[in-house]
C-alpha cells in the first residue's frame, strides 16, 4: 500500500509540473510580443494550413490583466485536479485544447481571432466539480454547488456580454462563452466517468520483488490474480502427469489411469483403473500397431 501511494504521489508531481509548465508557457508567450500573432487562433491562417493554432491559441492573451486571471485560475485548479485525479487531468486537457479550438472554428465563424486559457480553466473547474460528485455526500454537495456557481457565471456572461473577472472592454476584446461551455462539457465528461481499477505500477513492482514474472499478462476481466497464478503454477505438473499417462498407455494398454485433477489438489495423483473391454482393446491395438486379446495382454 505504501508503494502504491508513493507511485501515485510521484505521478501527481510529474503531472502538476507539466501543468504548471503550460501556465509558464502562457506567461512566456505574452512576454514576447512577436509570439502573439504566431500563437493566436487566426481563422485565415488556420484555413491556410496552420492547424496548430487550434491548440496554441490558448496560450496567447490580450492583456496582462487577462493573463493574470487565466494563469492564476489555471494554477489553482491544477493543484485541485492533480489532488483528485492526476492522469485524468492531463488527458482531459490534451483532449479539451483541440476540441475547444475546433468548436470555435465550426460553430463561431464570426470569430476571427481568439486568445486565452479561460476555456481550459472551465474544463479544469468542471473536472474537479464532477470528481467531487463521485465522492462522499459532503463532497457531492460542494461539487454540485460549484457547478451551480459556474452555470450562474456563464448565464451572467451571456446576458451581459462581458466577463466577470477580466475587464474585457478595456482590453478591446469580448468573452467567448462558447469556449467556456465546450471546455466545461469536456471536463465534466472526464470527471464523471468511473475510474478503471487494475494492477498498476506499484503492484507490478511488488510482484517483481517477490520473484514473480515481471511481464504484465492481460487476463480476462473478473479473473482473480490468485487464481491465475495457481493455474500457471500447475502447468508443469500437468504436463508431467500427461507424459506419464501416455507412457503407461504405451506399455500396458489394459490399465489406463484417469483422475480428476485440479490446481487445488496435491500431487501425487491417485489413479483409478478402468477394466479393458473388447472395443477398447481393439482401439488400443489399432493405435499401437499390435494385437491385443480380450484378456488385456499386449502383442
Amino acid at each position: 500500500m505504501k508503494l502504491r501511494e508513493a507511485a501515485t504521489e510521484r505521478r501527481g508531481r510529474w503531472v502538476l509540473a507539466s501543468l504548471l509548465t503550460l501556465a509558464g508557457t502562457a506567461v512566456a508567450v505574452h512576454a514576447v510580443p512577436a509570439w502573439h500573432s504566431l500563437m493566436q487562433f487566426d481563422r485565415e491562417r488556420i484555413a491556410g494550413g496552420e492547424f496548430w493554432r487550434l491548440v496554441t491559441g490558448h496560450f496567447a492573451h490580450w492583456s496582462w490583466d487577462h493573463l493574470l486571471w487565466d494563469v492564476v485560475a489555471f494554477g489553482l485548479l491544477s493543484l485541485l485536479a492533480v489532488r483528485l485525479a492526476p492522469r485524468r487531468a492531463f488527458r482531459m486537457l490534451a483532449v479539451a485544447a483541440p476540441v475547444i479550438g475546433g468548436a470555435i472554428w465550426w460553430l463561431a465563424p464570426e470569430i476571427r481571432l481568439y486568445r486565452g486559457l479561460s476555456g481550459l480553466d472551465a474544463a479544469l473547474f468542471t473536472l474537479v466539480a464532477a470528481g467531487l460528485l463521485r465522492r462522499g455526500r459532503l463532497s457531492a454537495v460542494v461539487g454540485g454547488f460549484a457547478l451551480a456557481l459556474f452555470l450562474a457565471k456563464v448565464g451572467w456572461e451571456v446576458s451581459t456580454g462581458g466577463a466577470l473577472f477580466v475587464q474585457a472592454e478595456g482590453g478591446g476584446f469580448v468573452t467567448v462563452t462558447l469556449a467556456h461551455l465546450v471546455g466545461a462539457g469536456v471536463g465534466f465528461v472526464f470527471g464523471i466517468l468511473p475510474a478503471k481499477r487494475g494492477p498498476g505500477l506499484a503492484q507490478r513492482a511488488a510482484e517483481t520483488r517477490k520473484g514473480l514474472p515481471s511481464v504484465s499478462l492481460r487476463r480476462p476481466r473478473g479473473l482473480p490474480t490468485t487464481t491465475l497464478r495457481r493455474y500457471l503454477a500447475s502447468v508443469p505438473a500437468l504436463c508431467t502427469w500427461l507424459t506419464s499417462v501416455i507412457n503407461q498407455m504405451a506399455r500396458t494398454p489394459s490399465a489406463i489411469p484417469r483422475t480428476m485433477c485440479s490446481p487445488d489438489r496435491h500431487w501425487p495423483i491417485r489413479p483409478r483403473t478402468i477394466p479393458m473391454t473388447e472395443a477398447r482393446a481393439s482401439n488400443a491395438a489399432a493405435i499401437l500397431g499390435g494385437t491385443v486379446d480380450s484378456g488385456g495382454g499386449s502383442g
